[in-house]
């Protein structure tokens, strides 16, 4: 959906920059994505230098922001094990806690 929105804000908007369109569709993800501001600031970056050299060096580009975005996503999975873990502290805690209130 977000190179769809980018798009069609080109082809509907003459004279309008990839960098614009680019912008465009992250306020769309913002609002109806999962995702981090920080996954969205990769994009963001990335969002300045769009169309503005040659394929080669827009490929490295794209392919920057995926090891990016595979940074974040390892961060996030990071978090994620780290909330586990509480949540399962958190509840043996509770339990043994609720248990001593009981006796």
């Amino acid at each position: 959906r977000f190179f769809i929105i980018s798009s069609n804000y080109l082809k509907d908007r003459q004279g309008a920059t990839v960098y614009e369109a680019w912008q465009k569709a992250l306020v769309y993800l913002e609002q109806s994505s999962h995702l981090k501001p920080d996954d969205l600031e990769v994009l963001r970056k990335a969002a300045a230098q769009l169309g503005m050299s040659g394929p080669m060096e827009q490929e490295k580009l794209f392919i920057l922001m995926q090891e990016e975005l595979k940074i974040q996503e390892a961060k996030a999975r990071e978090a994620e094990e780290s909330g586990k873990k509480l949540r399962a502290y958190g509840g043996f805690i509770l339990g043994t806690a609720v248990v001593l209130l009981i006796i």
